[in-house]
């Protein structure tokens, strides 16, 4: 498997977006390179407005921790995802 995988696919890279911990660090480059090889399927400004709201919200109104205990990444988007569902 790992060597038929794409190590030098840029997807694999712009993926870090996906680490709440790098979520100041980030630019928008990464969303862009996505939302291009998606295609029309997305449109980038509104993509654009989510992650620039994402990047600004408080880091109160989200953490990776519950308890003391660290959540799992998916857990934490399903999270984000229903404050920005309660939005629309």
């Amino acid at each position: 498997m790992v060597k038929i995988f794409s190590f030098d696919d840029r997807v694999i890279n712009d993926l870090v977006l996906l680490d709440p911990n790098k979520r100041d660090e980030l630019t928008y480059a990464p969303i862009v390179r996505l939302t291009e090889r998606v295609g029309p399927l997305v449109d980038k400004e509104v993509t654009k407005e989510e992650f620039e709201y994402y990047q600004s919200m408080e880091k109160a109104e989200f953490s990776m921790e519950e308890g003391g205990v660290q959540k799992s990444v998916d857990r934490y988007w399903g999270e984000i995802m229903k404050i920005k569902t309660a939005m629309e």
